[in-house]
């Protein structure tokens, strides 16, 4: 098993959400609207889905800027199915 994967199917059995702060490694969708964005932790790439009704620090266009700058973000997440769903943003 791939160690991403691996840390992901961790993260997935072991808790069911948290908080984690990473680096943006990659956002998806358009100029203004976030589908997915991923996240550089401890080595591992974790995928998260913005929550509709999440509570963000900022736009989450912004992470755009974290990918050029790299500077880190701190997200709340839960798990639904096998997603993990963004709950809140903020600059780490």
């Amino acid at each position: 098993m791939k160690r991403g994967l691996a840390a992901l199917v961790l993260v997935a059995c072991t808790s069911n959400g948290g908080t984690m702060v990473g680096t943006v490694v990659a956002v998806d969708g358009g100029l203004e609207e976030v589908v997915s964005f991923t996240l550089l932790v401890e080595g591992d790439q974790l995928t998260f889905v913005p929550s509709p009704a999440g509570k963000y620090n900022f736009p989450l266009s912004h992470l755009r800027q974290h990918l050029i700058d790299g500077t880190p973000v701190r997200v709340g997440w839960m798990r639904e199915g096998d997603q993990l769903v963004a709950i809140s943003l903020a600059d780490a």
